[in-house]
């Protein structure tokens, strides 16, 4: 586990989108680390190791669906639980279905929607700060 601090993790396979939502919520979270991860695998790394306190999730990553992994994380036993915000493009029906079974999808974004003010309402919101 971590050394306390607390972690704002962010999913998205591509490295430009993971470089600006990085610049975007060390802005509009300054109290939290902010790390990346660009496939499902690697966030369950840093979901196993550090103390996450809001995940941003895409839907569609290289290795699997953002909504299945949350639905996993909800069910988990072992794993702490921390609210998650799922985003993608253009978000389904389908996906909002999948995504409102899981009790820590707190939000569904469209992936525009990762601004400064949405990510600190989110983090003000969702997070026990401090």
């Amino acid at each position: 586990m971590s050394n306390g601090s607390k972690y704002c993790l962010i999913v998205d396979n591509s490295n430009l989108a993971r470089s600006k939502m990085r610049q975007i919520a060390k802005q509009s979270c300054p109290h939290l680390q902010v790390v990346t991860a660009s496939s499902v695998a690697e966030a369950m790394r840093h979901v196993r190791s550090q103390n996450v306190a809001i995940m941003f999730l895409e839907n569609d990553l290289p290795d699997g669906q953002g909504a299945d992994m949350a639905q996993r994380l909800d069910q988990s036993e072992s794993l702490t639980r921390f609210p998650v915000i799922l985003f993608k493009d253009n978000p389904t029906p389908f996906m909002f279905a999948k995504a409102e079974s899981a009790k820590n999808v707190r939000e569904i974004w469209e992936k525009g929607d990762f601004t400064q003010p949405s990510v600190q309402r989110a983090v003000a919101k969702h997070v026990a700060c401090h």
